[in-house]
């Protein structure tokens, strides 16, 4: 199997996917180039793989963001109110942004 035409391939699956055709209609399709049943399966496979790594690398990206600001949170609210300041919008406003993104990310990791 050449790897070169399974790139090609996975690139043109991902045009496809970004087009909004599902892998029964992407697969008739490269079907009609006379692509054997095993390169499309495994470029479809590839291509299923990498996408999913990225979803999760950008998942990961997410919850430590969110982690990072619930942290930040934490402690400029205990900063402001031993310096007897106003600490609701940094006990309120940041957490609820953090939790947000925390969130975000838990669900983009489990694929939800």
């Amino acid at each position: 199997m050449d790897t070169t035409n399974i790139e090609e391939y996975i690139s043109k699956i991902s045009y496809l996917k970004k087009q909004g055709f599902g892998f029964d209609q992407i697969y008739n399709d490269l079907k009609k180039h006379h692509i054997s049943d095993e390169v499309i399966n495994t470029a479809i496979a590839e291509w299923k793989k990498s996408n999913t790594s990225r979803k999760r690398n950008l998942g990961f990206i997410y919850c430590g963001a969110g982690t990072c600001l619930l942290v930040l949170s934490f402690l400029l609210s205990v900063m402001l109110f031993y310096s007897e300041h106003n600490i609701s919008w940094a006990l309120y406003g940041f957490t609820f942004i953090g939790l947000c993104l925390t969130f975000k990310g838990m669900i983009t990791i489990f694929g939800w």
